[in-house]
């Protein structure tokens, strides 16, 4: 009875901590994939309003450069296309883009990794630029470095806990090591281990351990990445993004006042509220 109990526990313990470590591996993988896909969509949409291209036209081609994409073909990458494409549509049918959330929380950021504000992000960029007279493509084209910067930083932090991750599975699997060396010997560690009630509770309180090391160790990598459902990338790019459309304002002709209410308004988290409503109430100010 004791023996089914202990293997019980030990698998309950190493089932919970492999499907938290493989979820949280999955959630980084589809937020790469799915960053990858809203880079090429903003590459291509800036290279299309450079040669003059109409935004909904240029937006269109845009997706269908991203749906040809080795991205595209995953399930993440698939979601993003199908999101880009509902929100390029309601735009051809003269609504607003970026203003209602649907990039934020909308069903297509499916994987829950976050890039759903990365996409909202860029939606609102649009749909600021396009009220306000600001030249989109360059905006656009500010947006790709920032999001190029951040798969830069996500790339370089792997690579750099790469060792720290090989460690982790080496210490893991002495143990293991040390177990088949003592049952080679004759000593009958397994038996001991699970044949009395002493060895039951050593094994239990081991896998316990090796499990918390590992959750800690994961939340220390996920935490240097930027956060499996954060922005992965350097903080200053929030402040850069700011900056950018208020440099593109100014080269637009709005003042100072109006041109900073715009950077704020275009690079909100969140739902975001409509400056336009905001500036006519503050027009003397500007």
């Amino acid at each position: 009875m004791l023996t089914p109990v202990a293997l019980t526990g030990a698998a309950a313990m190493v089932t919970v901590t492999g499907r938290r470590v493989a979820l949280a591996a999955m959630e980084l993988s589809h937020r790469g994939v799915r960053t990858r896909a809203l880079r090429e969509f903003t590459d291509a949409l800036s290279v299309e309003l450079t040669v003059g291209a109409r935004p909904v036209q240029a937006a269109e081609h845009a997706v269908a450069a991203v749906a040809q994409t080795p991205e595209a073909r995953r399930r993440a990458g698939a979601g993003l296309v199908e999101q880009l494409r509902r929100e390029v549509g309601r735009a051809r049918l003269g609504g607003d883009v970026g203003v209602s959330g649907a990039g934020a929380s909308g069903a297509g950021d499916s994987t829950g990794d976050g890039t759903g504000e990365e996409v909202y992000q860029v939606l609102r960029l649009w749909s600021v630029a396009q009220r306000h007279g600001l030249a989109l493509g360059q905006v656009m084209r500010r947006r790709v470095d920032g999001i190029e910067a951040q798969l830069t930083h996500l790339g370089h932090t792997s690579s750099a806990l790469a060792g720290a991750r090989l460690t982790e599975i080496i210490l893991l699997l002495l143990p293991v090591g040390a177990m088949g060396i003592g049952q080679s010997m004759g000593v009958a560690p397994v038996g001991f281990l699970v044949g009395n009630v002493l060895g039951v509770l050593v094994l239990l309180a081991g896998i316990l351990l090796a499990c918390a090391g590992v959750l800690w160790v994961e939340s220390l990598t996920v935490t240097v990445l930027g956060g499996v459902g954060g922005r992965a990338g350097p903080p200053e790019l929030a402040a850069a993004g700011v900056l950018d459309v208020f440099a593109a304002a100014l080269a637009a002709g709005l003042p100072v006042v109006g041109a900073w209410r715009v950077a704020v308004d275009a690079t909100a988290p969140g739902d975001g509220g409509d400056c336009d409503d905001r500036d006519s109430g503050s027009g003397s100010s500007g």
